[in-house]
């Protein structure tokens, strides 16, 4: 196509915007909207996600750990789980979406200096909010999932000026 197609054409649809104040209108709100609706009300922050613990060691190191989850406004604590079978109900009941694991040689690790092994069940039927859940910030640094990571410093995602 040649240059002087284009720029009639785009001349053309200019007048045309310009002379009809609905198509200008809907061409500066309708972008104004999405933008507030992407950066705003269609957040992927997820707060509140229902925990369930089974604290094998239940050693001073071992609450503290789980306190870090419980104190954040990321992770709602349902309750303390016995054994396998009562993670299995709790995340089959979707009262909990993840549940934490914390063995037995947990305040061993940690008082040798060493980074303990923690381990994290996810209910994967909702794979976006368990993705989410990963990535969480960890409560302590000696003691964490290997596969979790840092979010946001301000860990608000809607304070962003521009959405993205």
């Amino acid at each position: 196509m040649k240059i002087q197609r284009i720029k009639a054409i785009a001349r053309k649809e200019f007048l045309h915007v310009f002379r009809d104040w609905r198509s200008l209108g809907m061409g500066i709100a309708i972008p104004m909207i999405m933008l507030f609706l992407f950066g705003y009300a269609l957040t992927l922050d997820v707060d509140r996600v229902p925990l369930i613990v089974w604290d094998q060691s239940n050693s001073p190191a071992s609450r503290e750990f789980v306190s870090g989850f419980t104190g954040s406004r990321f992770f709602a604590l349902q309750g303390h789980a016995a054994g396998y079978q009562e993670i299995e109900q709790a995340i089959d009941d979707r009262s909990a979406l993840i549940a934490l694991v914390v063995p037995r040689d947990f305040a061993r690790s940690v008082e040798a200096g060493k980074t303990a092994a923690v381990q994290a069940i996810l209910d994967g039927s909702d794979p976006n909010t368990a993705t989410f859940a990963l990535a969480m910030p960890r409560p302590l640094p000696a003691a964490s999932p290997a596969r979790w990571s840092w979010r946001d410093s301000t860990e608000w995602g809607c304070l962003r000026p521009v959405p993205g």
